[in-house]
């Protein structure tokens, strides 16, 4: 369905995203919503009805204490119903919200609040004790809210659970009051650079984002499982497991730890998925680790069935069909297939989405052999709901634009957006805000891209990430790094060359299947540093890099590689929360291992 952004202001009218929760729950009341693990393993769920219900008793709550339409809140807490009840109940009562994240060091916990005012903050037991030595320092700061039981201290906390038993606010009183234009949630971007910048987002840039998603996916994509397991200050997963499901009646299951997504998706086998790259590899590594560590024959059996599905997939993709005897022993060896994504809990996934970085062919094709075809959402944090055409994915594509989205290419090849779903500007930062629209108001994405002649988008880079070789050509990293990174043994790489004569690249093992590689090969892994050291092992990503090699442009190609035995986590000096590399500092830092690249440039 086509709809321009000017169709989309009209289709959605005065609607708030009170509103669209009132009609969710008038339609889905007795089904569940909310559900989060209690510590004794079992699960604590509530409908739709109940989580109205106490969002609007918080709400009230909240007003009791001071809080009203217009402040800001913050929220620092696991991914936990709690989170999603506290950011609704005050979207009920006209507050604005902002999530931080739990990496977050405390200077920058300290900035953030006082750079956005924050009148109270609620966490959970983790972050109770660091967030009560920083209140003094914010002045707005009256109010500290802890979800979990409150232990013994002289200082001020307000218990959740005191909270609950207030008499609800009023739906109605709550639908008058909230309007259009006041400003929802903001979302400090994890930027690559300096301090983050405070996205603003209204309810009007939210439920029209919301609008667009529900035309592009249609019924497909209502009343379906999910998972929230990203960090909840991050557009993505603060757009698909909250907004999105208030709109689309989700039934949301919370997972507190990335780590444990494994056994989470055993467990609640979601409809609908998203991950980033990283996610997506890890699973195809884990289907090929099945494949590997299952005893024969059935062991045997899976390896082959791998095999024949990635046969079956690259001959579609390059002539449109598999011929006859392949597809007979695809028929042949699906049982086995069945076998590794049912133990990855792949089989009950109807709608797979990525989105963020670069997807490496190896990882779409294999999961694609295990029957999941993933699509590529592209979006913003200044955006929400952009680009995506889940059920007709092309490969080295994003799709078309949401309902509701304009989309066009600026003369110098950056992609631009328009449409009611853009941010409103940056808190405090009207410099910034101004760079970010064009003088006929279109959002600037930073992004090079090209749109096909039946309107797909396809993305070149980063504008800011852009390479400019000593030979004056320019390469795009991203795709690169997402190739070498897709061998297994790989966990970060940082494409290097700006002003010189060839790419070479930062490659960063991953420790655990380093591990695993050394076992295989009886050598000593008491040491996993001196392991991801190993010359062995660096040939082994040599090769990789090599077969990479051959499916780039010559000026793409990596000559050289650097293996840096470390682990680079989100509360690392070089990555962003979102786990994005900070290349600034990366060239910085890695100086003379980057020149040890090129001692014999010339």
């Amino acid at each position: 369905m086509q709809m321009t952004s000017a169709e989309m202001i009209e289709r959605i009218g005065r609607r708030t995203i009170v509103d669209v929760l009132a009609d969710t729950v008038a339609e889905r009341g007795d089904a569940p919503a909310l559900n989060s693990k209690a510590p004794d393993g079992s699960w604590k769920r509530l409908s739709w009805a109940e989580y109205l219900r106490t969002a609007a008793s918080v709400a009230s709550a909240l007003r009791k204490l001071g809080v009203k339409r217009g402040d800001r809140v913050a929220l620092l807490m696991r991914n936990r119903m709690e989170c999603n009840i506290a950011d609704t109940a005050c979207m009920l009562l006209g507050v604005t919200t902002t999530s931080i994240y739990l990496t977050s060091s405390n200077s920058q916990l300290e900035w953030i609040l006082g750079h956005s005012e924050s009148v109270a903050i609620i966490v959970d037991g983790e972050q109770l004790e660091r967030t009560l030595q920083i209140k003094p320092q914010v002045p707005t700061l009256k109010t500290v809210i802890c979800v979990d039981e409150v232990p013994a201290t002289d200082a001020p906390v307000t218990a959740w659970a005191g909270l609950l038993g207030a008499q609800p606010l009023d739906l109605d009183e709550a639908k008058r009051v909230v309007q259009q234009d006041d400003i929802a949630t903001i979302i400090y971007t994890s930027g690559t650079t300096g301090r983050p910048k405070a996205a603003q987002h209204s309810h009007r840039s939210i439920v029209s984002g919301l609008e667009s998603i529900h035309l592009a996916f249609g019924e497909g994509f209502t009343h379906k499982r999910v998972i929230s397991y990203l960090p909840m200050a991050h557009v993505a997963e603060r757009f698909f497991s909250h907004y999105v499901g208030l709109r689309l009646g989700s039934e949301v299951y919370f997972c507190p730890e990335v780590t444990a997504i494994g056994a989470y998706l055993l467990e609640v086998k979601p409809n609908i998925f998203f991950g980033p790259p990283r996610i997506w590899e890890k699973l195809w590594g884990a289907a090929q680790g099945i494949a590997r560590s299952t005893p024969d024959p059935a062991g045997a059996d899976m390896r082959r069935a791998l095999d024949v599905g990635l046969q079956a997939v690259r001959a579609r993709t390059e002539t449109g069909e598999i011929p006859g005897d392949l597809a007979i022993d695809l028929a042949d060896t699906e049982p086995a297939r069945k076998q590794i994504t049912s133990a990855l809990a792949l089989d009950t996934i109807e709608i797979a989405l990525t989105a963020a970085a670069s997807m490496s062919a190896d990882t779409l094709d294999g999961m694609a052999s295990l029957g999941v075809q993933l699509a590529d959402f592209y979006g913003m944090t200044e955006f929400v709901g952009g680009v995506g055409s889940p059920y007709d994915p092309r490969r080295g594509c994003l799709g078309r634009p949401f309902p509701g989205v304009d989309m066009r290419i600026a003369e110098d090849g950056e992609v631009q957006l328009r449409g009611p779903q853009a941010f409103v500007g940056y808190l405090k930062d009207p410099e910034q805000t101004a760079a970010s629209f064009t003088d006929d108001g279109w959002v600037k994405s930073g992004d090079l891209g090209l749109i096909e002649e039946d309107g797909y988008l396809r993305l070149i880079g980063r504008k800011k990430d852009l390479i400019i070789t000593a030979g004056g050509k320019n390469i795009s990293p991203g795709p690169i790094e997402a190739a070498i990174a897709s061998s297994p043994l790989v966990s970060t790489v940082v494409v290097v060359g700006e002003a010189r004569k060839f790419p070479a690249a930062l490659v960063l093992p991953d420790p655990m299947e380093v591990v695993e590689w050394g076992r295989q090969l009886d050598k000593d892994v008491s040491d996993v540093t001196a392991l991801m050291s190993d010359p062995d092992l660096e040939q082994e990503i040599l090769q990789h890099v090599e077969r990479v090699n051959k499916d780039l442009a010559r000026v793409e190609q990596v000559k050289k590689i650097k293996i840096l035995p470390e682990v680079w986590g989100p509360d690392s000096d070089v990555m962003t929360p979102t786990m994005k590399v900070k290349r600034n500092v990366v060239t910085e830092k890695y100086a003379a291992h980057i020149d040890g690249l090129y001692v014999d440039e010339g």
